[in-house]
């Protein structure tokens, strides 16, 4: 599967993380969010991210030591809409990565501008 470099790490990242733990339930996450840190502040903009009930792994940043934050606690942090984003379990993500051929983003309704910052971030 080819990345799509403009995307950043967390579309590869989340997926490469499911696939890594294959035995455990995660769904992978597309969404809008804004963000919260220094470069990022106030700008909104595509992100993935995994789930397993009400808990949050965000391995876009490092796979091997994933933020972990409530669910609830992530989506007001990053003012996620739950009617913005779009959920994948194993077998979804595997049909989406052979229908688009890139870890994403896939089926999120966003702007020219939310894609194009996403595409920005590294």
């Amino acid at each position: 599967m080819k990345k799509n470099k403009k995307l950043g790490d967390c579309f590869e990242n989340s997926v490469n993380f499911m696939y890594k733990n294959k035995s455990v339930d995660f769904v992978v996450v597309h969404g809008l969010v804004t963000g919260t840190g220094a470069d990022v502040k106030g700008m909104r903009y595509v992100h993935a991210w995994l789930e397993l009930g009400n808990i949050v792994f965000d391995p876009s940043i490092n796979m091997e030591a994933p933020l972990i934050r409530l669910k609830e606690t992530y989506y007001m942090a990053g003012n996620i809409k739950e009617d913005e984003v779009k959920r994948y379990d194993l077998s979804g993500v595997s049909k989406m990565l052979l229908k688009y051929k890139v870890f994403g983003t896939w089926e999120v309704k966003a702007t020219k501008a939310e894609i194009e910052y996403g595409k920005t971030l590294t």
